[in-house]
C-alpha cells in the first residue's frame, strides 16, 4: 500500500520536475531569442537634418492612446547604434507631452532645444540626445522605457514628469497602484523585468495585457485607502534608483504648472456651448465671487503683483499637487544621489511677477516656447555646475527672455484653439492669458474685442478706442462660441 502510494508520488514528482524543467528551458530559450533577435523597437533618428536626435518608438503601457502622429520619421530612419563612439556623450530624456514639446512639434521639444544650444556653445562636443518622452505617459511607463534603453548606455539621464500621474495616472492605471497593494511582490517583479529582456518585451509589446487580464481594481486618487504621496514617491524613487544603478549621471527636474488653472472653472455647473446655456459673459462674471473677480481684473490690468495675490489667497489645488510632486522628486534625488534641477526656483527671477502663468505656459501644464527654452537652459546650467561641460562664455540661463517675440509666443492658431476651449468651459483666467497673447503679441483684432468685453464686464476701462468698445459690446460672442464648439468637435488636436 505504502509502496503503491510512493510510486504515485514519484510519478507525479517526476512529472512536476519535467514541467518545471520544460518551463525553465522555455524561459532560457525565449530569453536568448529576445536578446539576440533585437525584437524590441530601437530609438529612431527623428529627421536627418536634426542629426543625433532620436525619439521613442515604444508603445504606451497606460490606458490611453499616445500622440505618435506628431513624430516625423522616414521609412529608413536611422536606428540608434548600440555601440557608442569613443568621445560620444549620450543624454536620455524621460517625460510626458511637455518633454515632447506639445503644443509645438518635436523640433521645439526641450531636449532638441537643449541639443541645439549645446551645439552652439560646444561645437566640438560629440553629443547624442535620446528623447524617450511620450504624450500621456506616466512614471510607470518611464520605468519600462528606461529598462529598454539600458543597453545603449546613456551617460546622462534627465527626468521631467509626474504631472500625468497626479492628474489621471493613479486614478486610471491599475499597475500604478500595485506597489502599495503588493509591497513585496511588485518590487520583485521590477527586479525581474530589469534583468530579463523576455519579461520586459512581454510587458512592453503586450500593451495593456496585465491590466486587462488581471482582475485587480485600479487605484484611485479619491479613495480613502489610497496614499497618493506614497505611490508617487515609490515611482519617482524607482526611476531615480534604476537610472543611478545603470551608472549614468541622473538629473531630476521639478515641473511647473499654471497657477491660474484651478480658478473660474465651470462656475455655473458645466461648460456652455452647443445648445446648452447661452448666458453672456456679463451674466457669468456676475456669478463669480469677489476674489475671483479681483483675480481676473488683476490679470487684465497687468499691473498687479500676482505673487502677492496668491500669497494672500493661497495656491489652487492643482498647484498644491505640483508642489507635492516637486517634494517627491527632491526626496528621490536626495535618496539616490541624483542632481536636482529646481526649475521652479531657476525660473522665478526671470518671469513676470515670479508666478507661472501665460508668458511661460500655453495652458495648464504645457510650456510656451520661451518656457521650453528656459527648461533647456536650466539643464545646460546644471551640466556646467556638475562639471560635465566647461562654463560657456555667457550665463546661459540668465540671458534675457523675450516674452513678446511672436516667433516664440504660442502660435495664433494654437491660442485660438485653447482660448476658445477655455471660454467654452467657463475658465476665463486660462482663456484670458491666451487671449492676451493673441491680442498683444499676434495683434489679433478679435482677441482685442474679447479683452474689451471682459474688462467692461468687470467695470474696468475697456482699453480700446470708443469705436472698438462699441464693437465689443455688440459682439455676438455666444453665437461665435457655439460655432467654434461645433468646429472643435471635428478638429484633430
Amino acid at each position: 500500500m505504502v509502496s503503491g502510494r510512493g510510486s504515485v508520488l514519484k510519478k507525479w514528482g517526476a512529472r512536476l520536475l519535467l514541467a518545471l524543467g520544460s518551463l525553465v528551458v522555455f524561459f532560457l530559450l525565449a530569453e536568448l531569442f529576445i536578446r539576440y533577435s533585437d525584437i524590441l523597437p530601437v530609438p529612431l533618428q527623428h529627421r536627418d537634418d536634426l542629426g543625433d536626435y532620436y525619439t521613442n518608438p515604444l508603445p504606451l503601457l497606460f490606458t490611453i492612446d499616445g500622440d505618435d502622429s506628431r513624430i516625423a520619421r522616414g521609412k529608413d530612419s536611422e536606428r540608434l547604434p548600440t555601440e557608442k563612439r569613443p568621445d560620444e556623450l549620450r543624454v536620455a530624456f524621460f517625460g510626458e507631452s511637455s518633454m515632447k514639446g506639445v503644443p509645438y512639434s518635436q523640433e521645439e521639444a526641450p531636449p532638441n532645444l537643449f541639443l541645439t544650444e549645446m551645439r552652439r556653445l560646444y561645437p566640438a562636443l560629440d553629443l547624442t540626445v535620446i528623447n524617450m518622452a511620450r504624450g500621456g505617459s506616466t512614471m510607470m511607463d518611464a520605468f519600462y522605457y528606461l529598462q529598454a534603453i539600458q543597453r545603449f548606455e546613456p551617460d546622462v539621464i534627465v527626468f521631467y514628469q509626474g504631472i500625468n500621474d497626479l492628474n489621471f495616472g493613479f486614478r486610471e492605471s491599475a499597475e500604478s497602484g500595485w506597489p502599495l497593494s503588493y509591497p513585496v511582490l511588485y518590487p520583485l517583479w521590477q527586479g525581474l523585468v530589469s534583468r530579463s529582456q523576455f519579461l520586459l518585451s512581454v510587458r512592453l509589446l503586450g500593451k495593456l495585457v496585465a491590466e486587462r487580464l488581471l482582475p485587480l481594481e485600479a487605484a484611485r486618487v479619491g479613495r480613502e485607502d489610497f496614499d497618493v504621496p506614497r505611490a508617487a514617491q515609490f515611482w519617482a524613487s524607482s526611476l531615480v534608483e534604476a537610472a543611478a544603478r545603470s551608472g549614468a549621471a541622473v538629473f531630476v527636474t521639478t515641473p511647473i504648472d499654471n497657477v491660474l488653472n484651478d480658478h473660474l472653472s465651470f462656475p455655473l455647473g458645466g461648460p456652455r456651448g452647443g445648445n446648452e446655456s447661452r448666458m453672456t459673459i456679463e451674466a457669468e462674471l456676475a456669478a463669480f465671487g469677489q476674489k475671483d473677480r479681483d483675480l481676473l481684473a488683476c490679470l487684465l490690468e497687468q499691473t498687479c503683483d500676482l505673487g502677492a495675490f496668491f500669497t494672500r489667497h493661497g495656491l489652487p489645488r492643482e498647484s498644491r499637487h505640483m508642489i507635492l510632486m516637486n517634494e517627491v522628486w527632491r526626496r528621490a534625488a536626495e535618496e539616490h544621489g541624483a542632481v536636482l534641477v529646481d526649475f521652479r526656483e531657476r525660473l522665478v527671477p526671470v518671469i513676470p511677477h515670479g508666478v507661472f502663468t501665460y508668458p511661460t505656459l500655453t495652458d495648464d501644464i504645457h510650456l510656451s516656447l520661451v518656457g521650453y527654452e528656459s527648461l533647456a537652459r536650466s539643464w545646460i546650467s546644471a551640466f556646467v555646475e556638475e562639471g560635465l561641460v566647461p562654463p560657456p562664455p555667457d550665463d546661459v540661463f540668465h540671458m534675457p527672455l523675450d516674452f513678446e517675440d511672436p516667433a516664440k509666443a504660442p502660435s495664433l492658431s494654437h491660442c485660438e484653439n485653447y482660448y476658445l476651449t477655455y471660454l467654452l468651459s467657463g475658465n476665463y483666467l486660462l482663456a484670458t492669458g491666451l487671449v492676451m497673447i493673441a491680442a498683444h503679441v499676434h495683434e489679433d483684432e478679435y482677441a482685442r474685442l474679447i479683452l474689451a468685453r471682459l474688462r467692461a464686464a468687470l467695470g474696468l476701462p475697456p482699453g480700446v478706442s470708443p469705436a472698438e468698445a462699441e464693437r465689443a459690446r455688440a459682439l455676438d460672442l455666444d453665437s461665435f462660441l457655439k460655432e467654434m464648439a461645433a468646429q472643435q468637435r471635428h478638429a484633430q488636436w
